[in-house]
């Protein structure tokens, strides 16, 4: 039985090896052709590599000849944009400038007809402008800034003039400059409210740095500096300005030259500084500035400010005038920043910047403006001391020969009377005049004689009087 089933079941054995092995033998051309296929697809994907390769290679120097072209073409787009720009703004310069120019010929029309008005009404009510107060000697000048200042009102202008030379008058500020106050208050001054002209503007203008930061009025007082030497002080640096620097500018520049700059260093300014002593002396000196000094601030830079400055100038700009808020500029930043900004509006030299003292640097005190001002003030005083011991001498001189010229007098008077007075004069061949010089002789000889024997007359001023007389 078992044989017999082994004999069945061979030929589906057989059948089953043959299809295993055809399906190994298929399996293997199968695989034999997939390895091939890698193979060529491996070089396929080498082939697409390098290929791609290349032309990302290609590209990207096409980019890089694109970016250089593209790069040289912005610059020179940007040189071309930037020449139109400069053109247009330098267009525009050019028409506001020749507008300025024809307001300003205009202007200049309209001022020099009010100064030959103003000039009549100065002379018709008898003012008399001292030659101390005209910038660079120059009178028409100094009477138009008064006009500019009450915009070209007669009536307003001559009222400001008039209490400027009163002004002057009582304060001794014409011969200021040679009134110097003592060392020690100036070298407390100096010390406690650093302040000075440190050099010249392209338009030959004085530089005034004033550090508002360190000013320390509580150390003056404690110093015993007042209120009026502190202003003798600022008014001798204003003299100073106008007589010497503004006249040293003019002169180099060929015209008159009036106004300066301010700089005024707000660093380390706050609120508890700001005193009423403070406030009070700051005020007097705007005053000063501002009534006796017109049209000479030639702009104003606040530097070292921070945002409290700011604010406070955006608050108070709407109130203020808007030809004085013009000159005003506020600087932001450390001293650094503002000396760049500085440098960037080209008002001066650069060699200036660092002595304005605004970045934090080493300050040199007294500078060789203040020296400058201190060797001017003391060679006037001089020169003035001598002055005044020229004119006693010379006074105390012509009071001895008036005396000798008065007991002359009455010798010669004596000797008239004695040669004269038996000689008979015919009075019809002399003109009228001289018959009545002649007939009144003997009454002024008469009043002569009796001057000399009455002393309750007493006499050499009344002798001199009669001798005058008589000539």
């Amino acid at each position: 039985m078992e044989e017999t089933t082994n004999v069945r079941c061979a030929p589906r054995l057989r059948q089953r090896r043959t299809s295993r092995d055809t399906t190994a033998t298929s399996e293997d051309g199968a695989n034999g052709e997939s390895k091939a296929q890698a193979r060529n697809r491996k070089g396929a994907v080498a082939r697409m590599k390098a290929s791609f390769e290349r032309r990302r290679d290609a590209a990207k120097e096409r980019m890089a000849r694109m970016r250089d072209r593209f790069g040289t073409m912005k610059q020179k787009a940007g040189a071309k944009i930037s020449q139109g720009l400069k053109n247009i703004r330098e267009r525009r310069a050019s028409a506001r400038e020749r507008k300025r120019e024809k307001q300003r010929t205009k202007g200049t029309e309209e001022e020099e007809k009010k100064l030959v008005e103003f000039k009549a009404m100065i002379e018709s009510k008898g003012l008399d402008v001292p030659p101390e107060m005209c910038t660079a000697d120059d009178r028409d000048a100094t009477l138009m800034r008064f006009l500019r200042a009450r915009k070209l009102n007669l009536e307003k202008a001559y009222e400001m003039l008039s209490n400027t030379v009163t002004w002057r008058k009582e304060q001794g500020v014409n011969d200021i400059l040679s009134n110097p106050l003592p060392v020690d208050v100036v070298n407390s001054i100096r010390a406690h409210m650093p302040a000075g002209y440190c050099g010249y503007s392209y338009r030959s203008q004085p530089i005034y740095v004033q550090h508002l930061g360190e000013l320390d009025t509580e150390a003056l007082e404690r110093l015993g500096v007042t209120d009026e030497q502190y202003l003798h002080y600022h008014m001798q640096e204003m003299e100073y300005a106008n007589r010497c620097l503004l006249a040293k500018a003019s002169e180099e520049q060929g015209k008159v030259v009036e106004t300066f700059l301010n700089i005024l260093d707000v660093e380390g300014i706050s609120l508890s500084k700001m005193t009423s002593t403070f406030l009070r002396i700051f005020k007097a000196q705007m005053k000063i500035d501002q009534d006796n000094y017109p049209e000479t601030n030639g702009g104003v830079f606040i530097v070292n400010a921070g945002w409290v400055m700011s604010t406070v100038m955006a608050a108070v700009g709407p109130f203020i005038d808007p030809k004085t808020r013009a000159k005003i500029n506020v600087i932001t930043g450390d001293g650094k920043k503002c000396a760049e900004k500085l440098r960037a509006m080209k008002l001066f030299d650069n060699a200036v910047i660092p002595r304005l003292g605004i970045m934090g640097e080493p300050r040199q005190i007294p500078t060789p403006s203040m020296i400058k001002m201190d060797e001017e003030i003391q060679a006037r005083a001089l020169g003035h001391k001598r002055d005044e011991a020229r004119r006693l001498s010379l006074d105390a001189g012509t009071g001895e020969e008036d005396e000798e010229e008065k007991a002359g007098d009455v010798e010669d008077v004596d000797d008239i009377d004695e040669e004269d007075e038996d000689e008979e004069v015919d009075l019809s061949e002399l003109s009228p005049e001289v018959s009545v010089a002649l007939a009144d002789t003997d009454a002024i000889l008469e009043d002569l004689k009796g001057v000399e024997k009455s002393p309750s007359r007493g006499g050499p001023a009344e002798t001199q009087g009669c001798a005058c007389a008589i000539m």
